[in-house]
Order: C-alpha cells, then structure tokens, then sequence
C-alpha cells in the first residue's frame, strides 16, 4: 500500500498526546489527525495486558496515517490512563464512547490487537 507522501500529498500531522478526567479516572489517548478529505476515525485499542505504545509503529509507519484520523487508547488502569475502581467492559465501553465525544467523533472503526 501506498502511503500519503508516496501519492504526492502532504505527509500527516504529528500525534498529539490528549486526556479526559472521567468518573476519578484520567483517560489517555494519541490522536492523529487526517487530511481534510479523509474516510473516517479508526480508533485502535490494545490487548488486556499491554497498552496504547502497542499501535506506536503501525501508526508511524503504516498506511492509514492522512487517509484516516487515528486514535490509540490507553484503556483504563492501562499506560497512561489512570483507573478509578473496578475496571470492567461496560466500564471500557463508557470511556471510550466519552473519548469519541469529547473529540466530536460520531463514527469510528473498532480495530484491536
């Protein structure tokens, strides 16, 4: 796959570092922004026992940077994020649905790995 500065456009803007103080937790997330005419959000979501650095090449590296906007969460009680009480999957799911409104972003693709 080609990636954007191969196809003659601007290469993408640099990740910025971002949190959000929910229910005693601070969430962490890197967003990358894309170019104006981009498809969408592709949120990318680690596995139980690591945390958001897990995307850290893909994102660097990989094709989706410009064509996407990009974001790679620390979930709660991950990396970055601090965790207040017990972390559950309905708790992860609040969170992330929080983050994907703090940035106004009302449809994303749910990649995780």
């Amino acid at each position: 796959m080609m990636r954007a500065m191969d196809r003659g456009t601007a290469p993408p803007a640099a990740e910025t570092s971002c949190r959000l103080k929910l229910g005693g937790a601070e969430l962490a997330w890197w967003r990358m922004p894309a170019a104006p005419a981009a498809r969408g959000c592709v949120v990318l979501l680690h596995g139980l026992a690591s945390n958001a650095t897990r995307w850290s090449e893909f994102v660097e590296h990989g094709s989706l940077a410009g064509a996407w906007a990009l974001l790679r969460v620390d979930l709660r009680g991950h990396g970055a994020s601090q965790p207040a009480g017990r972390a559950t999957l309905e708790v992860w799911c609040d969170d992330l649905a929080a983050i994907l409104r703090s940035q106004a972003i009302a449809n994303a693709l749910i990649n995780t790995g």
